[in-house]
């Protein structure tokens, strides 16, 4: 039996591209889910949502009267299962100041768990990249459908020329004898076209995600199978899993607003509302 080559290091790479892309796509999505408003000069709302989908949380203090949004550790836990103290370190780690929650400085959680969003986004992007794996080998195999018989002195030309086709070069063989390219053996695999129904697949992983971090969509490939009910069903999920976001995000502004007197807003961005497709 002929040798079976592994995954080339190009597959890889168009992997890693792949998954990247999913990664990047799904995470702007979560970062860009709230508005933060009345945010001191200065202060991105990209900033405080980055550090809490990839921490869990972010701490709030003053220092001189001015207003930070800091990074930091947490230490120790009490009997309600939160952080006794904090260390709050500067971006670039030249500052670092152990604080007490509630009494110098107010800890925003990410979610009611104080967890980072990062594990759940890893976990779509990676079942989008296998679907979008899938996608291309099953048109490939559509594009190349036989599976080529040839002696291993052949073997070589015929890699050169399926690789000049695939790249869209003309490939001629000039050879006086054809020797081994005359014995050739073609397999016909006969493959199916899946694209259609992977990709329902992945607009149906891509409403998972919008679902589990509460955004609004609409699968259309479901919309006309809903029941009412269903649809009340979905949406009450939805806004339960934005609320586990939202909520933690709010009680911590006004504990704000109650130690140092500041007033910050922060709502959902109903903007990133999303037809799946």
């Amino acid at each position: 039996m002929g040798k079976l080559k592994k995954y080339s290091k190009e597959y890889h790479r168009q992997s890693n591209i792949s998954f990247k892309y999913f990664y990047k796509h799904l995470s702007q999505i979560v970062v860009n889910m709230f508005n933060w408003e009345e945010l001191p000069a200065g202060v991105s709302s990209r900033f405080i949502e980055r550090a809490l989908i990839e921490d869990g949380f972010i701490l709030y203090t003053e220092k001189n009267s001015i207003p930070r949004f800091t990074r930091g550790v947490a230490y120790g836990i009490n009997p309600y299962e939160e952080p006794i103290k904090y260390q709050a370190i500067s971006v670039d780690g030249s500052e670092k100041e152990i604080l007490t929650p509630y009494v110098n400085c107010i800890p925003i959680f990410n979610d009611i768990d104080f967890s980072s969003s990062i594990p759940d986004i890893n976990y779509f992007a990676t079942k989008l990249n296998a679907v979008d794996k899938t996608i291309n080998e099953n048109l490939e195999h559509l594009k190349n459908p036989y599976i080529i018989g040839c002696s291993e002195g052949a073997r070589l030309t015929l890699e050169n020329i399926l690789k000049q086709k695939t790249e869209g070069v003309p490939y001629i063989l000039c050879d006086e004898n054809m020797s081994g390219i005359s014995q050739l053996s073609l397999f016909n695999t006969n493959p199916h076209d899946f694209t259609g129904s992977l990709h329902e697949t992945k607009t149906n992983i891509k409403n998972d995600f919008l679902t589990h971090f509460g955004i609004n969509n609409v699968n259309i490939f479901k919309r006309e199978r809903l029941t009412s009910g269903e649809n009340e069903s979905n949406n009450d999920e939805i806004m339960i899993n934005r609320n586990n976001r939202l909520l933690p995000r709010q009680k911590a502004l006004k504990e704000i607003e109650k130690l140092y007197g500041k007033k910050y807003e922060v709502t959902y961005n109903g903007g990133v509302d999303l037809d799946v497709e």
